[in-house]
């Protein structure tokens, strides 16, 4: 399957350099988490960004498929944004602080592709039929029956995904959320392969 990124032994990834590190995770392998299916899609046009974080990014680098905001854009954004996206209403987002969006609103600008980068903490059969509701057909797992990727049931999440019509486009394990240098790196690669081997 996928080549190990960490060689040299438990330890060797604590004594890289943050540039050797990032370029290690840079060469990661990722194109194996996307189906054909995704790969042959058309390009979205209408994308929704569903925090700050995404949104922004939307903005900087895709203004011409950029939706809406998550709340009024602050004044000190204008000079690093494209002015088109000044123009786009301010639709809210999942992310918590009371700025849900309005769905109706949200659906009023028929997005092709929605970026949620958090995920549904509801049960995953709930979860799906919310997804489709809304109408998404291509959904990225985090969390699973049993507990967070690697170690929940993808299998139960694919025969699920597949009765709604759906595409499992990527897999997140949440890795990396630490210090270069920390000694929970170990664990971190080892639930990437683990992850990299589903």
């Amino acid at each position: 399957m996928a080549k190990k990124i960490h060689e040299g032994g438990p330890h060797a990834a604590i004594n890289l350099s943050r540039r050797q590190w990032l370029a290690r995770l840079a060469a990661v392998p990722f194109v194996p988490w996307v189906t054909a299916g995704w790969a042959q899609a058309a390009i979205p046009t209408r994308v929704y960004g569903a925090n700050p974080s995404v949104t922004y990014l939307l903005a900087a680098l895709a203004p011409e498929t950029f939706l809406g905001w998550n709340f009024p854009p602050p004044s000190q954004s204008r000079g690093y944004f494209s002015d088109t996206v000044f123009t786009k209403p301010v639709i809210g987002g999942f992310f918590g602080q009371g700025k849900s969006p309005n769905v109706e609103a949200l659906l009023a600008t028929r997005p092709e592709l929605a970026i949620v980068s958090d995920e549904l903490k509801i049960p995953q059969r709930e979860a799906f039929q919310h997804i489709d509701a809304w109408g998404i057909r291509h959904v990225e797992l985090r969390g699973l029956t049993g507990g967070r990727i690697p170690d929940g049931d993808v299998d139960e999440a694919q025969r699920l995904a597949e009765s709604y019509g759906m595409t499992i486009t990527s897999l997140s394990p949440g890795v990396f959320k630490c210090p270069a240098q920390s000694s929970a790196i170990d664990e971190h690669l080892i639930r990437l392969d683990k992850t990299l081997d589903q």
